[in-house]
């Protein structure tokens, strides 16, 4: 019994030496991690203040490179400065704002002339017309536009330099000149035809075309438009007003526009038709 009971004994008491060292070992764990965090903290707080150290002298350096340059820097502005006083002072005293940078470039021209010889001009508060060899147009005055008449030489000036007066003052002059030209050259506008058995023939001013339709298609003329069949597939579209010559040739063309595969149709003369690849048999 006495055997057993210190077996017993010593069993109880080998979960305490155990216990024992595992708070030893975590302990020195404890120790030794909290050596290592210092070390990596003293070396970081080592490098910072090195770094600062470093900042010190490299700003002590700039300030004093900075007061040697000062004198140099006041002796270099100084004519700047003046002669900004200079202009300031003048500027008030002719009443002008002193702010400078809202200053803008001299503006374009305020009119735009030309002169065409043969050619009559009539202006009026609201119109303008014009009369020469080929016939005889008018054109209305937009708000804010002047067209004047002096000495053969037709001047149209804006009101103002506003975006809507800019564009009403390129386009008056292009309108009046248009007329001008129109009245003593003419515009004209050439169709070519391409496709077999593809026709135009002329019918007293009429014009018929043969274009692929099982009835032929008649184009009448306006009054100042003429045409001019030098081929069979060539059609000329002649007259004094520009747009309705454009006009007249774009519906024209708009009876049979040009396909793409192989080019038949009405078009322009000089006009790129771009093709397309057809398909193969197999």
């Amino acid at each position: 019994m006495t055997g057993l009971s210190k077996m017993a004994g010593m069993a109880r008491l080998k979960p305490l030496h155990v216990k024992l060292g595992a708070a030893v070992i975590a302990l020195l764990v404890f120790m030794g991690l909290t050596l290592a965090v210092n070390g990596k903290t003293g070396q970081r707080l080592k490098s910072l203040q090195n770094e600062a150290a470093s900042f010190d002298s490299a700003r002590a350096e700039y300030e004093s490179i900075r007061s040697t340059l000062e004198p140099y820097e006041r002796k270099l502005l100084a004519p700047v400065a003046s002669a900004s006083e200079a202009v300031q002072e003048a500027a008030s005293e002719a009443g002008i704002k002193k702010n400078l940078s809202a200053l803008k470039p001299f503006a374009e021209p305020a009119s735009k002339g030309f002169r065409k010889s043969g050619v009559e001009v009539k202006i009026e508060p609201t119109e303008v017309k014009v009369k020469g060899p080929k016939g005889e147009l008018s054109e209305k005055i937009a708000p804010g536009i002047k067209v004047s008449l002096d000495d053969g030489v037709i001047t149209v000036a804006k009101q103002s330099d506003s975006k809507l007066h800019r564009a009403l003052h390129g386009l008056t002059r292009t309108l009046v000149s248009n007329m001008v030209v129109g009245v003593s050259e003419g515009f004209s506008k050439t169709l070519e035809i391409v496709g077999v058995g593809y026709r135009a023939t002329k019918k007293e001013n009429d014009v018929e075309l043969a274009i692929g339709y099982s009835h032929p298609v008649l184009i009448k003329a306006v009054d100042g438009i003429e045409f001019e069949i030098p081929a069979p597939t060539k059609i000329i579209v002649k007259g004094a007003n520009k747009q309705v010559v454009g006009e007249i040739a774009a519906n024209i063309r708009s009876v049979r526009k040009p396909e793409p595969y192989k080019g038949k149709g009405i078009k322009y003369e000089g006009e790129y038709i771009r093709r397309k690849v057809g398909k193969t048999a197999k």
